[in-house]
């Protein structure tokens, strides 16, 4: 493969981007924070049909977090949370849509 064409392909594979700089502006802070096995930030509750049904947290990160429970009246398509997630490494399910997560905090946008 001749080295431009490697280049693009890693350029669009996300892979040749270490050392770039970031298009947020200076100044805000960052969508998400991850400390340790928390996780903090802003996202969507999502409905999805897979398995019966059920909703998970679109992070604005771009991962899909998958909440054991939510609080009442947090399970409602399209709502716009910040949230504090625990990650349960020790836990498995079946939606597999991201990490299973144990909700710490979560407010209404």
């Amino acid at each position: 493969m001749r080295g431009d064409a490697l280049l693009a392909m890693l350029l669009v594979l996300g892979i040749g981007g270490a050392g770039c700089q970031s298009s947020k502006p200076a100044g805000q802070p960052p969508a998400t924070e991850k400390s340790g096995d928390m996780v903090t930030g802003t996202g969507t509750i999502i409905h999805t049909d897979i398995e019966g049904g059920f909703f998970a947290i679109k992070g604005d990160d771009g991962v899909t977090y998958d909440p054991k429970s939510l609080p009442e009246g947090f399970a409602v398509d399209g709502l716009r949370v910040r949230y504090t997630l625990k990650m349960n490494t020790g836990a498995a399910g079946i939606h597999m849509v991201g990490p299973i997560v144990d909700v710490v905090d979560i407010a209404k946008e």
